[in-house]
């Protein structure tokens, strides 16, 4: 009874501790996911937003003196 009991404790134990490791892994690749998710889309608004102050600068200003 003795050794059955230390068989299931030891089977537990390992079984508690894979089960933390996929978890853990899990997890960690949904942060790594949506972190670089994240970053690609901060990334293309501040492309978007270069552009934009691109156009702006390349607009001809109004002269007041020419008219």
């Amino acid at each position: 009874m003795k050794e059955q009991l230390f068989y299931i404790f030891i089977g537990s134990f390992f079984g508690v501790m894979i089960g933390w490791a996929i978890l853990e892994y899990v997890r960690n690749q949904a942060y790594q996911s949506g972190y670089w998710a994240g970053r690609s889309s901060g990334w293309k608004a501040s492309l978007e937003h270069q552009q934009k102050l691109q156009r702006m600068k390349s607009r001809a200003v109004f002269d007041y003196e020419k008219n």
